[in-house]
């Protein structure tokens, strides 16, 4: 009463409420404590009750799905035969936008004939490249931001959505910048549009894996964190992997030549950020010196 947001006061509340079993009360203060591994503990004990008591219903649901599949296969053929299409479903296409965008299944199976046909231009746009950037930084927000709160290190409260937007877009700018400025120069074969194309398509398994490793931190607890954070970095070393094939095959490289890029386009990345930071520390100590002449020059004026 004293403190509502006294962590020690709320942790050992949180505590006594655990002790006599009173899980979901006690998460609240938990919470607000910052208390992950309690936390975790009363949504484990939550969980595994809900488990005990539904998980009759769910198998006897799954079993029964199951049982009808089979059973609808002999039926279904009888009661409805195969139908030849009529040729205007036949000639139907879907919209080449959707068709473009949804490509980016393909990198998973088929990863080296994908790039190809994105430098060739058979496949993929400037256009779907673009939304899929979009929704990979929509992905990359929620991954951050939106977490279950067991696995989430960072408050959306406490950071600026333009941070985000830096952290995501200004190095994948200076990538593809950077990645066909160093091929050009480097008997790359690649454009500029393969390039951002390319890099686009080259994050599908992060794009596509971490709206399910989302989900999986608001069911999973601190003791199955391995779970997720395996996920994680396979999606993202993933993508690394098929950035660095797309490299090799966008601008027909070996091994050899793809590291060396990679490697160079790093450095111009690491030396364009300190650039842009050196320069933003000089700017603002010239404001802040214009600003202090001006209030020098508009005192001695005045008074």
């Amino acid at each position: 009463k004293l403190n509502g947001m006294s962590r020690i006061a709320h942790n050992g509340y949180g505590k006594t409420l655990y002790l006599q079993q009173n899980y979901k009360e006690a998460m609240k203060h938990f919470k607000i404590a910052n208390n992950k591994a309690y936390y975790s503990e009363c949504f484990w004990e939550i969980r595994d009750a809900w488990i005990n008591k539904y998980i009759g219903t769910i198998l006897i649901i799954l079993a029964a799905a199951y049982l009808c599949r089979m059973l609808w296969k002999p039926v279904g053929k009888k009661i409805f035969p195969k139908r030849k299409e009529p040729k205007i479903l036949k000639t139907h296409k879907a919209p080449k936008l959707l068709k473009d965008i949804l490509y980016i299944f393909n990198f998973i199976r088929h990863p080296i004939d994908s790039f190809y046909n994105v430098k060739k231009g058979e496949k993929g746009t400037v256009l779907s490249a673009s939304i899929l950037y979009l929704a990979t930084f929509v992905i990359f927000m929620c991954d951050r931001l939106f977490r279950g709160f067991i696995f989430n290190h960072t408050s959306a409260k406490d950071v600026s959505i333009l941070s985000v937007m830096a952290l995501f877009f200004i190095p994948c700018f200076l990538w593809v910048i950077g990645n066909y400025m160093v091929s050009s120069i480097n008997e790359g074969e690649g454009k500029l549009r393969a390039v951002y194309v390319g890099t686009a398509y080259a994050m599908a398994p992060y794009t596509i894996a971490a709206p399910f490793i989302l989900i999986l931190t608001y069911i999973l607890t601190l003791n199955e964190a391995f779970y997720i954070n395996f996920a994680w970095y396979l999606s993202l070393a993933w993508s690394v992997v098929l950035i660095f094939l797309g490299i090799m095959e966008i601008h027909n490289y070996t091994f050899k030549e793809a590291l060396k890029n990679v490697l160079i386009t790093i450095f111009f990345m690491a030396m364009a950020i300190t650039a842009f930071a050196v320069l933003y520390i000089i700017w603002g100590q010239v404001v802040d010196f214009l600003n202090q002449l001006i209030g020098e020059v508009t005192y001695r004026a005045l008074y």
